[in-house]
């Protein structure tokens, strides 16, 4: 059984949306409101992947882990007043 880290790709795109649903009701769950709101996007996922910032995370030849890793700056993070980000 071989467990390994690999680029997304647009044909990965399902599956790393299921995984972001699965999560999104486990915060929903918890009584955790972040990503409530449908972020993040199936479109957005889809850039990150077309960008190579998207990877998976294999176990026994499926994917059951995601995680978006970039290694520049985001601007939603560069200002953060009040303890929220998101404008």
């Amino acid at each position: 059984m071989a467990i390994y880290l690999r680029r997304a790709t647009l044909d990965d795109l399902q599956s790393v949306m299921t995984i972001i649903e699965q999560a999104r009701a486990q915060l929903k769950e918890k009584g955790n409101p972040q990503w409530q709101d449908g972020h993040p996007f199936q479109k957005t996922m889809e850039n990150d992947i077309k960008a190579g910032y998207n990877w998976v995370l294999i176990d026994n030849q499926k994917i059951v882990g995601t995680a978006t890793l970039q290694l520049t700056p985001e601007q939603t993070y560069e200002e953060i007043k009040d303890g929220s980000w998101l404008k």
